[in-house]
């Protein structure tokens, strides 16, 4: 019989990283339910599902020491299963239950992430699977952090969009066509080549790409002393690029002078859904920015205030996700994150 402590953490994690694993926590994961680990027979350090770490049996039996366990064992064999099932039931404390979930996975949920075709919306390639991208961190794996860390379908083998940029690209297309077709300027920081190549496809575009780091773009433009007069750009896009400029406040108010009264900013950055925004102007190292921020060249870690702290610069600000935007069937054929967020900005 099971007794359960109270001093105890609960943990959730599923048994299987396979198709059935991956269907299930897809599945989970958009009920809103957070899936602590993946679980395998065998597995090392380095082992990762879109950020969540895939440990072995002899670490769950650990685990289950001090903390309340519920395993999902995600196998479609019946056998295997009640196999691992009896076999984790002999050996783990009394503060684990376990579940078999092959049944309903077959019954209730289909293949979210099975053998079919994905398609590149920037491009327009149709492509058999997204390459993994991005990085581990310890603090991409301490918080869920959008946009971060080491993930499964981000980069198209074709042009090279990753899962943000086709995300940023279905929202210009649906919100800011004008940036393709009308007569404009533009003010695109950073800027991300593929979005970068179709913007300038528009004959009628004044555009200007700039980059604090001379050679990256065609001007070196520093967010924080723009060179352009006031009330020029009917567009400026600028994508995870705050997250390393240290003076935040300076940065908006140059963006904001240069755009046209009536003009739209496409912003966005990491965001960590699990806290408020965190800084600490102490911390200057790289090796210090790596273990607060995950990113060594990062000075804060925005959190889920970022809509807030926004507006308090006199930014209106309408936040869009795939997760509101778009159906699961679409999320899943361009390789959208689910989370994603990404704002258009208007001045009040």
């Amino acid at each position: 019989m099971h007794t359960e402590n109270t001093n105890l953490k609960s943990k959730v994690m599923i048994y299987g990283a396979g198709d059935y694993g991956k269907r299930l926590y897809h599945f989970m994961r958009d009920m809103e339910c957070k899936i602590d680990f993946f679980c395998q027979t065998k597995s090392d350090e380095t082992k990762y599902y879109d950020n969540i770490k895939i440990i072995s049996v002899e670490q769950l039996l650990e685990m289950s020491n001090e903390n309340i366990i519920q395993v999902l064992i995600a196998m479609k064999d019946t056998e295997v299963s009640a196999q691992i099932k009896g076999y984790l039931l002999d050996r783990i404390s009394t503060n684990t239950y376990v579940y078999e979930c092959g049944n309903f996975i077959n019954q209730n949920i289909t293949d979210a992430i099975g053998e079919k075709n994905f398609q590149c919306n920037v491009c327009g390639k149709t492509v058999k699977e997204f390459k993994q991208g991005g990085f581990y961190s310890k603090v991409f794996y301490k918080y869920h952090i959008i946009g971060g860390g080491l993930r499964d379908n981000v980069i198209c083998p074709f042009c090279g969009a990753i899962d943000r940029v086709r995300w940023q690209y279905r929202v210009l297309g649906k919100y800011m066509s004008g940036i393709f077709n009308d007569k404009c300027t533009v003010l695109h920081f950073a800027p991300e080549s593929e979005i970068s190549k179709r913007i300038q496809a528009n004959v009628l575009c004044d555009y200007y790409a700039g980059d604090i780091v001379q050679g990256r773009s065609m001007h070196v433009v520093d967010v924080t002393n723009i060179q352009f007069r006031d009330d020029f750009f009917d567009y400026i896009i600028i994508n995870h690029v705050l997250e390393h400029i240290e003076n935040e406040k300076k940065a908006i108010s140059e963006i904001k002078r240069v755009l046209k009264p009536k003009g739209k900013i496409m912003l966005s950055f990491p965001i960590c859904t699990d806290i408020d925004t965190y800084e600490n102007m102490d911390i200057k190292t790289s090796g210090e920015r790596l273990n607060e921020y995950g990113q060594e060249d990062h000075v804060r870690l925005y959190g889920k205030d970022f809509k807030t702290r926004l507006e308090n610069y006199g930014l209106k600000v309408t936040v869009f996700s795939p997760q509101n935007e778009c159906s699961k069937e679409e999320i899943v054929k361009y390789g959208f994150i689910y989370d994603d967020v990404l704002m258009l900005c208007t001045l009040f």
